[in-house]
């Protein structure tokens, strides 16, 4: 199981502390191979790269890895898959444990309960979507209310994903 503890200063995966972006190598040891890597755009140009994503379907999250640096620079973990939409979105929702400012996010998580009850200082951005930042990290959450009968959205929002993202430097050129 994976267990996650976020903070807007640094995020612990596992008990591995991770403060800026990092090799995919080292998120390999404590996540395991990923189930697949994801080229999620058309095709760069000739002598370029895209960035890629880590799908790990089993666990319901993804990283992201900077197509030059070749450093992941952020995990996504995903709670309501039919909804986040992507060629990569994982098979299954996020099944280990996230404590996102000392709050517990479980499956069907409410966007009000996160908001209110985390200690991270989120705003609002647009209807459905939160930021929570500072030095370089970042902390964003998607949600959406579920369709009714009618083919409407509920007012009452449930967290489709949250993203986080960790201090990088895409000029470094000596990664």
């Amino acid at each position: 199981m994976v267990e996650v503890i976020v903070e807007l200063h640094r995020t612990v995966i596992n008990g591995i502390e991770i403060t800026a972006a990092v090799q995919p190598t080292s998120l390999w040891a404590v996540l395991d191979q990923p189930d697949r890597i994801v080229d999620p755009a058309p095709p760069a140009p000739y002598g370029h790269r895209n960035n890629q994503v880590h799908v790990y379907d089993r666990l319901g999250l993804h990283l992201n890895e900077h197509h030059f640096t070749r450093l992941i620079q952020g995990i996504n973990f995903v709670f309501w898959p039919e909804e986040e939409g992507y060629r990569f979105t994982p098979a299954q929702p996020f099944s280990g444990r996230l404590l996102l400012g000392g709050y517990e996010v479980l499956p069907g998580a409410s966007e009000s309960d996160l908001i209110s009850r985390s200690r991270l200082p989120f705003r609002s951005v647009l209807a459905g979507h939160w930021l929570a930042s500072r030095d370089g990290f970042s902390v964003g959450i998607a949600a959406k209310g579920p369709r009714t009968a009618s083919g409407r959205r509920s007012a009452r929002r449930r967290v489709v994903g949250i993203d986080l993202a960790w201090p990088h430097d895409p000029w470094n050129r000596d990664p």
